[in-house]
């Protein structure tokens, strides 16, 4: 049997995990599902259709605190990042400690959700060609960006404010 969810609070406060492999047929991640996994270091996301996240889900709240910073690795197969996925909802102190998001091969990802990176600590934002919508806010308040590589050959529709707060 696959794997379709991953329900609310099951790993939180897991600090004997270093690596998280989230499976390609995961639908849904419950609230704070890895919440306070402060030894956090490298998560594979392969979740291809993941549905999105409410505001105050707080999945990756505190995520990585203990670490020189969180590695995503996110795979060619996924086809959208869902909303909210690292955001800590405006608590700037329980940001997730997530230093580069690395995509795999040539990307099916066509969508960034809302949100999805918002206020983390990602250092290079890499946006792949094949994105084509990026939702309000997905980086916004990055403040330890220094670096924005775009691969699109059409914009992505974008709403206002994607990178405000990102000093590059």
């Amino acid at each position: 049997y696959a794997v379709t969810a991953i329900a609310a609070n099951a790993f939180e406060n897991c600090n004997a995990l270093h690596t998280l492999t989230i499976p390609t047929s995961i639908q849904s991640i419950g609230n704070s599902a890895f919440a306070q996994c402060k030894k956090l270091k490298t998560i594979y996301y392969n979740a291809i259709q993941c549905a999105n996240l409410g505001t105050y889900n707080y999945v990756f709240q505190s995520a990585g605190q203990d670490t020189t910073g969180m590695r995503v690795v996110i795979s060619s197969k996924v086809t959208n990042i869902p909303s909210n996925l690292f955001y800590p909802a405006s608590f700037a102190m329980y940001k997730p400690n997530l230093d580069s998001v690395q995509w795999l091969g040539t990307s099916s990802c066509t969508t960034i959700g809302e949100n999805a990176f918002r206020m983390t600590s990602i250092r290079t934002i890499t946006i792949p060609a094949s994105i084509t919508i990026i939702g309000a806010t997905a980086y916004k308040d990055c403040t330890s960006a220094n670096k924005i590589i775009l691969y699109p050959t059409q914009p992505p529709a974008v709403t206002y404010t994607i990178m405000a707060g990102v000093n590059t």
